[in-house]
């Protein structure tokens, strides 16, 4: 069993927003006719919390795009421990909706060797880890607002709790107060 801890990092409307390309779009770059916004502070996220969890990148986009999109944001030497696209997950349809909800079943990263005790996944969208909420952690989605600050709130916190023995007994609902609370101790 590896002992390290795991971090798995969603793609769209966490570390980037991709929306159908549009003339003259304000974008940081195209992808398969996507204009592509990247989050702010994404590059000096991965290279931070590189040396706290190993990395890795699960998507419900498919293979080509997820690929091309990671070789425009990763930082020169993050090497994802496994990039997973939609043919990794376990496609649902909810009922209410009317939709297909693609299911990231975490039981597939504890057959690569990980305990699901040092797994935390980010997300913004509940659906998609819904059996697994204790090892979640939810951020707001991202649609390209330049003065997003999520990922520069959320490294510190994950810095944080990166020792933790078991991640799914930490609170994580409450975790922008997390960085409140501790510079008022400072």
């Amino acid at each position: 069993m590896n002992s390290r801890q795991l971090l798995i990092l969603d793609l769209d409307e966490t570390l980037i927003s991709a929306s159908e390309s549009k003339p003259d779009a304000e974008c940081d770059f195209t992808v398969y006719g996507y204009d592509v916004k990247q989050r702010p502070f994404v590059s000096e996220f991965l290279k931070n919390i590189e040396g706290h969890f190993d990395i890795a990148i699960w998507s419900s986009g498919t293979t080509d795009y997820v690929q091309a999109i990671l070789e425009k944001i990763l930082p020169v030497g993050i090497i994802p421990v496994f990039v997973w696209c939609r043919d990794r997950c376990t496609a649902r349809k909810n009922f209410e909706t009317d939709e297909i909800v693609y299911l990231k079943d975490l039981k597939k990263v504890e057959k690569r060797g990980y305990s699901l005790s040092k797994v935390l996944i980010v997300e913004d969208n509940r659906a998609n880890v819904q059996r697994y909420y204790g090892n979640a952690i939810y951020v707001a989605p991202f649609h390209g607002d330049h003065s997003d600050i999520e990922l520069q709130k959320l490294l510190p916190f994950l810095i944080d709790i990166s020792q933790a023995e078991d991640f799914r007994s930490l609170e994580k609902r409450n975790w922008r107060a997390h960085n409140e609370k501790n510079s008022a101790h400072s």
